[in-house]
């Protein structure tokens, strides 16, 4: 009967660390995608010259 306890906690940790995982990686997800949008809309509105980037060396522009 000792055996069968330890299965049973086992499968419980299996099912809570899947969850755990799930829960993480959605979280990474919509993360990652969420950077690659905002880097796309920086890099369409630096070529459209809706967004100037002004570099400046010594107090001039460049």
């Amino acid at each position: 009967m000792e055996n069968f306890e330890y299965y049973i906690i086992a499968i419980a940790v299996i099912i809570a660390g899947v969850f755990i995982i799930k829960k993480i990686t959605g979280c990474m997800i919509r993360l990652v995608i969420t950077l690659i949008v905002l880097g796309l809309l920086a890099y369409v509105g630096y070529k459209t010259g809706m967004i100037d980037l002004i570099i400046t060396t010594n107090g001039k522009t460049v």
